[in-house]
């Protein structure tokens, strides 16, 4: 072990300001244009980054507490359930309002803090490799070519509270001191609060973090439990992280103003870590060598540890040395020195890989899912393998550091020849990684002048403020991340959305929110509804101004018919290059959804005498049961594969064109949303066959959404089947089949409820 107390103070502040130094320096030498101009430059356009920047610009200038308003107009969200460096975002509010006007910066401020904390990232592997004898001139050196290797770098695109790649060797490095001075003392509760602090910013950091150091103390306790050795360090590295854990889950229990947010989130089986995700992950120069470098899913983001081919090369040579010394030169010494905190350090960021593999290595899908609870929240757990990553760099220095002494060699010249191709190489893989990251991804930042200040002028001109207007809305719908509906995100759409709310403060009544409120996606949703679906949310609002209606140019075939109905019914009142304002007032709206009802009232009248001709209908009505939509009955299902349709029919004209329209319940429950498979099948010949899925649709009423697909039929006699799958127990009602040749669909039930088209008609 290093006595790093026989260095003076002042030379060991100065190594670890050297390597701070040095892990900025080396990102700066990649991206000086960033690094120099913050608040203008970003590695994102659209999309993530910038939702994360408005939103917390939109909560410094305009929001008074802890409520961010917007999005969820009017009730807004809480904003530590946002993706918007909730902790950040408090610490920046009441510094702008306390203490200097920060409002024009905040970009730049953010992303200052991401970068500098880089840094802090390369001084903590620093000052855990000399604690665990490596040498100062290699730990300087290879401290930021871990740091910039790190998979926290591919979030400065998108998720920026993920970017602090610091966090887990601080917590290593805390670890290590309360492995050698085991008691409670002032950097303990200065771990607490940093551990707090981000951990209030972005659950999945702080979980990691929590989850990391209890592991690391439980694999301690573990060592010593038969000697009752370390005992006291691994209780503090046990409880300090549970206690953070348990404060923060009561602070967010308490003051989550909803309780409908998606219980259980459906990434914890779709993101987790693969075999490839430390080999050859995409951007990684081994992917590049092997040709698959674009090939790997996009989403390897959420799981990848490119653990890089020098550490993995000094990883191997080790593995090698002790192969050989085990099966024939046993009078080998060890190549590494025995370090129990290493072999800690593996054996914890290994099982934090197992539980970020989870399904991919245990096929125990179900039994994590009945017993895990609220772990599920954690949807990408593929994040958990990061402390993996940062070990196994670590442990490569050693490995590399007891190759130098064991080489025996005192000639400092010659330990750089020996090195300096593995640095050259290093350096050129981080610098492959960094270039496939970030690459055609270098764009001015929309919500900062000089480039929002023509958008400002076009905004100031046509009177888009608070004082007229009280919220606006995204067309197409931009609603995002709470995994009951599924739109697709229309650049222009939502460069537009996000520019009115951050310059204006105008709020939306739809947004990209994290873990949203169920009733309130659904409720925003709605707004994209049919027109002869009542818009609730209008009710909600607390007074008459008008709604601006943002879509971006060439968006227009994007829109479902309830959006194309409030743009066609809307006032132009400005227009940009990429996006479009409309106005239009709540008695506006209402107006035209109730001459909507009139007129499908008239329609229904008129076909008074005449019985629509279903292909086939169910109305489950057949007995009462204890949810329905329409009537007495509905279908409910479990969450095994059912046949909701086989049907036989002849069809008689050349070409029929149907369409299948059913509703299914949404509930808060669980992820998931049912898929429906038809298959057509003429003399047991298998015709066409599609998938629809209702998550993709916008119809809502009543927390139940209408799904519809339509195909067309020769003339002859088909079997037709459609099979619903889902991963849940859920309902259905009302499924109809028919003809479009005969017109719009009319049903009515006896407590007097019409259907037009399987929609309702009047409240």
């Amino acid at each position: 072990m290093t006595d790093i107390k026989s260095e003076s103070k002042s030379s060991w502040y100065a190594k670890c300001l050297a390597a701070f130094l040095l892990t900025f320096a080396a990102f700066f030498v990649q991206y000086p244009h960033h690094v120099l101009n913050p608040n203008n430059q970003t590695f994102h356009s659209h999309g993530d980054l910038v939702v994360t920047h408005a939103d917390l610009m939109y909560h410094v200038k305009y929001d008074t507490d802890g409520t961010f308003n917007g999005m969820n107009y009017p009730n807004g969200d809480y904003i530590f359930m946002t993706d918007a460096n909730g902790s950040f975002a408090q610490v920046f509010r009441w510094v702008n309002n306390n203490i200097y006007n920060i409002e024009g910066i905040l970009p730049g401020i953010t992303m200052s803090i991401i970068y500098l904390f880089l840094g802090f990232c390369g001084m903590f592997l620093f000052m855990i490799m000399r604690t665990m004898d490596v040498s100062t001139w290699l730990a300087l050196i290879l401290a930021p070519l871990i740091t910039l290797l790190s998979p926290q770098m591919a979030r400065f695109v998108c998720h920026l509270s993920l970017s602090f790649p610091f966090v887990i060797p601080m917590i290593m490095l805390w670890t290590l001191r309360k492995y050698h001075v085991p008691k409670i003392e002032l950097w303990d509760l200065i771990f607490f609060f940093v551990t707090f602090f981000f951990f209030m910013n972005n659950a999945y950091i702080g979980f990691i973090m929590c989850m990391f150091a209890g592991a690391i103390g439980f694999v301690l306790f573990l060592i010593g439990l038969k000697t009752g050795e370390h005992r006291k360090a691994s209780l503090i590295m046990m409880i300090s992280p549970v206690v953070i854990t348990i404060i923060v889950y009561i602070i967010l229990k308490i003051t989550d103003p909803y309780s409908d947010r998606l219980e259980e989130q459906w990434g914890f089986f779709y993101y987790h870590t693969h075999y490839h995700s430390f080999f050859y992950p995409r951007y990684s120069l081994m992917s590049g060598f092997m040709g698959m470098n674009m090939k790997n899913d996009f989403r390897s983001i959420e799981w990848c540890n490119n653990l890089g081919l020098v550490p993995m090369g000094l990883i191997a040579s080790y593995i090698a040395y002790e192969f050989l010394r085990f099966i024939k030169y046993k009078s080998w010494k060890p190549l590494l020195p025995k370090s129990t905190m290493m072999l800690v350090f593996l054996i914890a960021s290994f099982l934090m890989v197992l539980f970020a593999a989870n399904t991919s290595i245990f096929p125990i899908k179900d039994t994590i899912e009945s017993y895990i609870d609220i772990l599920l929240m954690f949807k990408s757990t593929g994040r958990f393998s990061w402390p993996f990553y940062f070990v196994i760099g670590i442990l490569s220095v050693k490995i590399l550091q007891a190759w130098i002494n064991k080489l025996d060699i005192r000639n400092t010249s010659y330990k750089w020849i020996l090195v300096l191709p593995l640095f050259l190489f290093y350096g050129y893989e981080v610098n492959y990684y960094l270039n496939q990251v970030f690459r055609d991804l270098d764009a001015d930042n929309y919500l900062t002048s000089p480039q929002s200040d023509e958008t400002l002028k076009v905004f100031s001109d046509a009177g888009i403020n608070q004082d007229n207007y009280q919220a606006m809305i995204a067309a197409p719908l931009l609603v995002g991340w709470n995994e009951k509906i599924l739109m697709k995100v229309h650049n222009r759409t939502e460069k537009g959305a996000l520019s009115v709310m951050a310059l204006t403060g105008i709020p939306m009544i739809n947004g990209r929110l994290s873990r949203n409120s169920t009733s309130k996606t659904l409720l925003a949703t709605q707004m994209s509804s049919h027109p002869l679906i009542k818009k609730e949310v209008l009710d909600l609002l607390p007074n008459d101004k008008p709604i601006l209606i943002i879509q971006g140019v060439g968006a227009y075939d994007w829109l479902s018919f309830g959006e194309k109905s409030l743009i066609n019914n809307a006032e132009e009142v400005f227009r940009t290059k990429k996006f479009i304002g409309y106005k239009m007032t709540i008695s506006k709206i209402n107006e035209l959804y109730e001459n909507n009802v009139k007129y499908a009232l008239d329609y229904a009248a008129k076909s008074d005498s005449i019985p629509y001709k279903f292909v086939t209908r169910y109305g489950y009505d057949e007995q009462k049961t204890d949810k329905s939509l329409f009537g007495q009955g509905a279908l409910k299902l479990d969450k095994e594969d059912h046949h909701i349709l086989d049907v036989e029919h002849d069809f008689e004209k050349d070409t029929t064109r149907l369409k299948l329209t059913v509703w299914t319940d949404i509930t808060s429950k669980k992820y998931g949303m049912p898929e429906y498979h038809i298959k057509v099948f003429k003399e047991d010949k298998l015709i066409y066959k599609s998938v629809f899925i209702s998550r993709e649709f916008k119809d809502i009423y009543n927390d139940w959404v209408r799904a519809s697909h339509s195909f067309s039929l020769p003339k002859g006699k088909f079997s037709i089947k459609v099979l619903a799958r889902n991963n849940q127990p859920y309902w259905i009602d009302e499924l109809q089949l028919i003809d479009l040749g005969e017109g719009n669909s009319i049903v009515r039930y006896d407590d007097g409820t019409i259907l037009l088209d399987n929609y309702r008609v009047g409240e």
